[in-house]
């Protein structure tokens, strides 16, 4: 599993996907393409900043809040506006069945494999 650490004056959103600006700050994803799921954000006193550690592919990979509902088939996905969406073609990675073919809804947590 592939992931970093990096700090942000703003918290990001856990289960969330991530871009970076044109000044290579990280947010939560909007139409750029994603940089990879925000796992965890916490405030550091020390700092005064984030800690955020992203993960960004391989291993078993994270929980991503859906943005359709879906199916609950093996199926690629893309991301938009931070939510992992089941596509047809190409996309960043695959969605995971906890149970196949267990529908989810919009909203829920997904397992997502991204890959490089």
């Amino acid at each position: 599993m592939f992931q970093y650490t990096d700090y942000t004056d703003e918290a990001l959103t856990p289960n969330m996907a991530v871009s970076l600006s044109l000044n290579g700050v990280l947010s939560v994803q909007g139409n750029s393409p994603a940089h990879g799921v925000c796992v965890s954000s916490t405030f550091k006193n020390e700092t005064n900043t984030y800690e955020n550690v992203i993960y960004v592919a391989g291993g078993p990979g994270v929980q991503v809040k859906l943005g359709v509902e879906w199916d609950g088939k093996l199926t690629r996905c893309t991301f938009r506006n931070g939510y992992v969406l089941p596509t047809v073609s190409k996309g960043q990675g695959w969605i995971a069945p906890e149970v196949l073919e267990e529908q989810k809804l919009e909203g829920d947590l997904v397992q997502v494999i991204l890959y490089a």
